[in-house]
């Protein structure tokens, strides 16, 4: 015979209260406890994971907070670098341009001596000759000086700090942006391990119901030395 258009409205499990007296719940227990330890841990260690990832993001704003006070204050010393080498180099310009032959005023002040013309001659060469050696010699060093300061490595370390700096400025800001996705993250950890302690785990491992069940022998009253056989039914929803 062929069965056709079969349905099940109703389905349920007997279990009679000796299946209960007889059960051994000492395993059950110690496996359900085990449970619940494991699950409180799992909860403890995201509630720390959730404090530590929230101290970290503290030391993080402090972190880059001070790296952009250092990064400020490395683009202001660069400025002011830059700033005092420009000066320099004007003044050493201005110098070379304003140094003038002090020969023929020299000359007019030797002049004056009382001297016989080859003595006025030969200290007029000597003192030409020594004035212009000088002012050789003087261009010449502030040349040079200008030359050293031009390649002075302190505006390019300089440079080399303020760049390094931004980007580790810019390095910290990413960071930060995926430091908010970690909290994000474990705040979500944490209420989720919470609650799946408290709705699955704990009601799992309570084994308060079953044991009632193993202890009682009726649940409506019992008179006299009367015998009865108590049935648990569990319905199951289709």
């Amino acid at each position: 015979m062929k069965i056709k258009n079969f349905q099940c409205d109703y389905m349920s499990t007997v279990f009679t209260n000796g299946i209960f007296k007889d059960l051994d719940l000492s395993e059950l227990t110690k496996t359900t406890n085990q449970l619940n330890q494991s699950a409180q841990k799992l909860v403890e260690g995201s509630a720390q994971l959730l404090a530590g990832c929230t101290t970290y993001g503290q030391y993080l704003h402090t972190y880059m907070s001070n790296v952009s006070k250092v990064s400020d204050g490395a683009n202001a010393l660069l400025k002011g670098s830059k700033q005092y080498d420009a000066s320099t180099q004007a003044l050493i310009k201005n110098l070379i341009s304003s140094m003038k032959d002090p020969t023929e005023l020299i000359q007019s002040k030797i002049n004056k001596i009382d001297l016989t013309d080859e003595q006025h001659a030969a200290v007029n060469r000597a003192i030409s000759e020594g004035v212009q050696e000088s002012l050789i010699q003087n261009k010449k060093s502030l040349e040079q000086l200008s030359e050293l300061l031009s390649q002075s490595p302190v505006s390019k370390q300089l440079e080399t700090l303020s760049s390094s700096l931004s980007e580790l400025s810019q390095a910290g800001n990413e960071l930060s942006q995926q430091y908010q996705t970690l909290v994000t993250g474990s705040k979500s950890l944490s209420e989720g391990m919470s609650l799946f302690d408290q709705e699955g785990i704990q009601k799992i491992t309570d084994m308060t119901t079953i044991k009632k069940l193993k202890e009682k022998d009726q649940y409506s009253g019992l008179s006299g030395n009367n015998i009865t056989n108590t049935k648990f039914i569990f319905e199951m929803a289709i």
